[in-house]
């Protein structure tokens, strides 16, 4: 656990309980990484402690150990037979594969001696769980080895173009300036674009045009009422999108570099129900890619190094081939072992088409 600034670590063996602070807790946490086989809740956070995100920061392990250490993570076995189960802290697991709570603590030491006793026992459960339910294999040959390189990832971070991102930044600014003044001027008065009190009063109000619909605030002034309204709705609607890409991405990317001058988000193994990652602080897997603008600021990711490139990867229509695995379809089958378009192939079967270019996009 991790309190104030000081690290604080229980080890339980066979013998007996260690209760260790600050370096000399950091120093035990990383000779277990680097030669032991242990028990633990949350491994990726744990081993932050001697791999910190901020690669400018000391060390305690190398990137081939990280990679190759050996333990059993409760949590992530956990999530792995039950997906809504990621997220939970030690007690909430204790709670649902044991039945009972763990007691109260008044002392520090007392607490993570009871976790870390909670921990092995929960162990026990969550393999026997994970043979159970036929499972085991996706933690062993999936989930689990990816701990260790999304820990790499965070270290390594992503490099930004700071410069390019204060060019955008000027550029924003002045493109909502120009929109705050049209704004106003329509109006005929000067109000906060940013209230939708103020704006559903200049709406409704001043310039007169039919609510669509009211929620407890007053009149609704969302996305989709403004793109029924008037020509301010689409100024207010470019300059939502501008302020909220401006003080997201552009004002607040800057900011969260560490001292090694990149960003380090964490990547969430445990958090979705489908299985997929997530990331956050920040969420980089969000930035948007359909507009020119959110395009503007993906561009501002660069390389680490010199002479090194970004490389995309993706599945092909992976969901479609997982569909004509399962049900057998020999349509399906023959157009991927053709190599054919499996929607134009669709389509030309669906509306009696020959050729395929025949097949408009519609």
């Amino acid at each position: 656990s991790l309190f104030g600034d000081e690290v604080h670590m229980v080890l339980r063996t066979e013998d007996e309980t260690l209760y260790l602070t600050g370096d000399e807790a950091k120093q035990a946490l990383a000779r277990l990484v680097k030669e032991g086989r242990f028990i633990t809740f949350d491994a990726k956070k744990l081993v932050e402690q001697v791999f910190p995100h901020d690669s400018s920061d000391a060390a305690l392990v190398s990137v081939e150990e990280v990679l190759a250490m050996e333990c059993f993570d409760v949590a992530l076995a956990s999530y792995v037979v039950n997906s809504t189960n990621g997220g939970f802290d030690i007690q909430k697991l204790v709670e649902i594969h044991c039945g009972s709570f763990l007691p109260d603590a008044e002392a520090l030491a007392d607490e993570l001696a009871l976790k870390a006793a909670a921990v092995e026992r929960l162990a026990e459960i969550m393999r026997s769980r994970l043979d159970e339910d036929g499972v085991a294999s996706v933690y062993t040959e999936i989930d689990y080895p990816l701990v260790g390189v999304l820990a790499c990832m965070e270290r390594t971070g992503a490099a930004i173009d700071k410069a390019t991102l204060d060019r955008i930044a000027l550029v924003t600014q002045e493109e909502l300036d120009t929109l705050r003044t049209q704004i106003v001027e329509l109006a005929g008065e000067d109000f906060n674009i940013d209230s939708p009190k103020q704006l559903a009063h200049i709406l409704f109000e001043v310039l007169g045009l039919t609510p669509i619909k009211k929620n407890q605030r007053g009149y609704s002034t969302d996305a989709s009422v403004l793109k029924e309204l008037s020509k301010v709705h689409e100024l207010v609607l470019h300059y939502r999108e501008y302020a909220k890409v401006k003080s997201t991405y552009i004002d607040a990317l800057p900011r969260m570099r560490a001292n090694d001058g990149r960003i380090h988000t964490s990547f969430n193994e445990m958090v979705t129900t489908t299985g997929r990652l997530s990331s956050s602080d920040p969420n980089l897997q969000n930035i948007p890619v359909r507009t020119d603008f959110g395009r503007q600021i993906r561009e501002c990711f660069v390389p680490l190094e010199e002479g090194e490139v970004f490389l995309s990867a993706d599945y092909s229509q992976i969901e479609l081939r997982v569909l004509a695995h399962i049900s057998g379809d020999e349509h399906l089958i023959d157009a991927f072992k053709h190599g054919a378009d499996i929607h134009t192939s669709t389509a030309m079967r669906v509306f009696n088409i020959e050729k395929p270019e025949d097949v408009t996009p519609n």
